[in-house]
C-alpha cells in the first residue's frame, strides 16, 4: 500500500542517518568491526563463488526422469481447499452475521460489508487454497465442508473468524514438466560436495600449504 512505501523509504532514511552517526563516532574503526566485515565479506565470496561452480554442475535429462519415475509418489500434491473469510473483532456482531449466513445472504457481500481484513474483503474474503495441516486445528472441520458451505465462528487471538469452502484441490502427481527444476537442484545439491571437493583439490595444486595434524588435535572449540 501506500502507507507500507513510506514507512519503507523512512526506514531506509533512517537506516543511512544512523549509519552516518556511527562513522561520525568512528565506530567503523573499532577492531570488531573490521573482524566482522572481513568475515561477511569472505563469506559473501564464498557463497557468491560457490553459485557460481554450481552452474558448471550439468545434470542430464535422462538422469532427471529416472528420478522422477524412481521417486513419483514424492511429486504428489496435497489436497488443497479454498476458502473465504469474515474476520470480526466485535463480538456484538458475531450473532447478526451468524443469523445472515443461516438466513441465505451471500457470505461475499457480508465480507465486503463487515469483514475487518480489508484486502480480503474487497475480493469478498476470498483467501485462498490452503492444505489441511496448514489450517493446524481447524483442519479437519474445514475439510469436511462441501463447496458452498461455511462455518464458524472460530475464535483466534480474541478476533472470530467465518470460513466458507469454495473450492477443492485434489490430490495429484505434478508432471515431470512442472518437477524438472525441482529434480534437477536436488540432483546439483546432491553433486555438489565431490564437486567442491574437485575443485579445492585443484587449488590445492596451485598453492603451498603445510597441514599441521597434531595442532589441529589440540586445539579446542
Amino acid at each position: 500500500t501506500k502507507e507500507n512505501l513510506q514507512d519503507f523509504i523512512a526506514g531506509l532514511i533512517n537506516r543511512k542517518f544512523i549509519v552516518q552517526q556511527a562513522k561520525k563516532e568512528k565506530l567503523d574503526r573499532d577492531p570488531s568491526y573490521k573482524k566482522n566485515v572481513e568475515y561477511n565479506f569472505d563469506t559473501y565470496l564464498l557463497s557468491t563463488i560457490e553459485n557460481e561452480l554450481k552452474k558448471e554442475i550439468t545434470i542430464s535429462s535422462d538422469s532427471i526422469k529416472s528420478y522422477y519415475e524412481k521417486n513419483i509418489n514424492y511429486f504428489r500434491t496435497k489436497p488443497e481447499v479454498r476458502l473465504s473469510s469474515i474476520l470480526l473483532d466485535d463480538s456484538t456482531l458475531v450473532d447478526t452475521i451468524k443469523n445472515f449466513l443461516k438466513q441465505g445472504f451471500l457470505f461475499e457481500e457480508l465480507a465486503k460489508k463487515y469483514s475487518i481484513q480489508k484486502l480480503t474483503a474487497e475480493r469478498g474474503g476470498d483467501l485462498g487454497f490452503f492444505t489441511k495441516e496448514e489450517l493446524g486445528e481447524y483442519g479437519d472441520k474445514i475439510f469436511a465442508l462441501n463447496i458452498g458451505q461455511w462455518a464458524g465462528p472460530f475464535i483466534d487471538n480474541g478476533k472470530y473468524l467465518f470460513l466458507k469452502c469454495t473450492d477443492f484441490k485434489k490430490s495429484e502427481i505434478k508432471s515431470l514438466e512442472d518437477s524438472y527444476k525441482q529434480i534437477e537442484e536436488l540432483l546439483i545439491s546432491l553433486s555438489w560436495f565431490n564437486f567442491r571437493n574437485k575443485y579445492v583439490d585443484s587449488l590445492k595444486k596451485k598453492f603451498a600449504y603445510k597441514l599441521f595434524t597434531q595442532k589441529l588435535k589440540e586445539l579446542k572449540l
